[in-house]
């Protein structure tokens, strides 16, 4: 689900001002209000634009539950564990999931190489 409050929060961690970033970002203020909001449904380009200023991957705006399902079993997943009803997990299921927290820990790595070039 889209959190646009991390938006807000990158920015105030870059110690940059929303204007700079929507100006940079070519919408409008009407048009970013929306997407700092809590519940907003934005554009895939809007968030690309913020994402391109702000140097980060759109999926940091994201808070993600995946859900992983095979015919034969029900397995949820949200990059903390994965859960089956008899503890038994098929090894293609056990792949996917660690390839998707192998993306998330990429995309936590840039994040936090972001972040530190802000504090240098």
């Amino acid at each position: 689900m889209y959190n646009g409050l991390k938006i807000k929060s990158l920015i105030e961690n870059k110690g940059i001002s929303q204007k700079d970033v929507y100006k940079k970002a070519g919408i409008s203020k009407p048009t970013f209000d929306g997407l700092i909001k809590e519940g907003a449904n934005p554009t895939a380009r809007n968030i690309e634009l913020i994402a391109d200023v702000l140097q980060c991957s759109i999926d940091y705006f994201f808070d993600r539950n995946i859900e992983i399902s095979d015919p034969s079993l029900s397995i949820t997943g949200n990059g903390n564990k994965i859960q089956h009803g008899d503890g038994n997990i098929m090894i293609e299921t056990q792949a996917k999931e660690i390839e998707h927290l192998q993306q998330l820990l990429a995309e936590k790595e840039r994040t936090i190489q972001i972040l530190m070039k802000q504090y240098k």
